[in-house]
């Protein structure tokens, strides 16, 4: 089924993050609204990242 969508609203939000030792301008915040055209629904999500993470392996 498709749902017809009125508007979608992206905001995102950055700030400078400690990764390792070095610092990057990463995502922080981001909030996604969605209003059906059909109806008076709307949907929010909201996701807020953390806790980045240096990626790593071993070497033998």
């Amino acid at each position: 089924k498709q749902v017809q969508v009125k508007n979608i609203d992206v905001a995102a939000d950055y700030a400078a993050e400690r990764v390792g030792n070095v610092d990057f301008v990463m995502p922080a915040n981001a909030e996604i609204k969605l209003c059906r055209k059909d109806a008076a629904i709307c949907l929010n999500n909201s996701i807020s990242f953390k806790n980045y993470k240096a990626a790593g392996a071993e070497r033998k």
